[in-house]
């Protein structure tokens, strides 16, 4: 299969999970946390072929890892990077020196894309995987506000807990962040994901003015809904983002990745300082 096919066929399976119903829009967004790190077009391939995946790896991969792929499984097909040689960075890079630039790739850029096989682990059979003893089992909800009062900070984001006359829990604006101070922990944990979501999302979007406030909205709800769900806490489910995207079928990719990157990007930034912590106190 070429590459283009295969984006094509990602596309149309996009098309027509949206123009079906709302549950398999939602199941996908909650897919998507375990794939961290994975385009929107492979982490909806392995979806799609096997929504119940969990770990994911290509057939030597396995053997290095003391597994096998198990006979007659299919592989799932999925986009890799096609790197430029050793020669062509270091060609590529005496040709910015002699010019006088130096704001280039100082690593091998992504010069094409190919199409490979991976396999989930209920595929394989052999050696157990071992898990990883810093990786945090419980999900454990509380300290979480600390460390997304963290999160803000790095990016330069101010958080402030003022009493907001009980209309709204929390609201965010150029770099500032609002939150109803008399709400309960649990209430600002949730705020401030929903928030933080929009500075990443919209508020440094250079063409936040062309999404209308309904689709920031969906967007940041979605972000909040994914995040929340990894720590057991329930919230509304992004509706709106099911009507938005049915109503316009060209920007489901683009949408999809955008919020994925934003789901990938915070719930990476938690874990590490969580493991943080934990490294901390194990070694106190």
């Amino acid at each position: 299969m070429k590459v283009a096919e295969l984006k094509e066929k990602i596309e149309k399976l996009a098309s027509e999970m949206i123009s079906r119903d709302k549950t398999d829009l939602l199941n996908y967004l909650k897919f998507m946390k375990n794939f961290r790190g994975y385009s929107f077009y492979n982490s909806f391939m392995i979806f799609r072929c096997r929504p119940n995946a969990t770990e994911v790896a290509g057939f030597k991969k396995w053997q290095d890892l003391g597994r096998y792929v198990k006979k007659g499984e299919k592989g799932i097909p999925i986009l890799f990077p096609i790197f430029e040689t050793k020669e062509e960075f270091e060609a590529r890079t005496k040709q910015m020196q002699d010019k006088g630039i130096d704001n280039f790739l100082d690593s091998p850029a992504i010069k094409n894309f190919g199409v490979g096989y991976v396999f989930d682990v209920t595929q394989t059979d052999g050696k157990p995987l071992h898990e990883d003893p810093c990786e945090l089992k419980g999900k454990d909800v509380n300290g979480l506000l600390p460390v997304l009062e963290d999160i803000a900070k790095d990016n330069n984001i101010k958080v402030d807990y003022e009493y907001l006359g009980g209309q709204v829990k929390g609201y965010s604006a150029n770099g500032v962040i609002k939150v109803e101070r008399d709400s309960e922990e649990m209430e600002k944990v949730a705020t401030l994901i929903h928030e933080l979501a929009h500075e990443f999302l919209h508020q440094r979007n250079l063409n936040k003015n062309e999404i209308s406030k309904e689709v920031r909205e969906a967007e940041a709800e979605s972000v909040s809904y994914v995040v929340l769900s990894e720590y057991g806490i329930e919230s509304k489910a992004p509706l709106y983002l099911y009507t938005y995207l049915k109503e316009n079928q060209k920007v489901i990719t683009e949408t999809l990745n955008t919020i994925k990157s934003t789901i990938d990007y915070l719930l990476s930034e938690i874990e590490k300082r969580r493991n943080s912590q934990v490294d901390e106190v194990i070694t106190a």
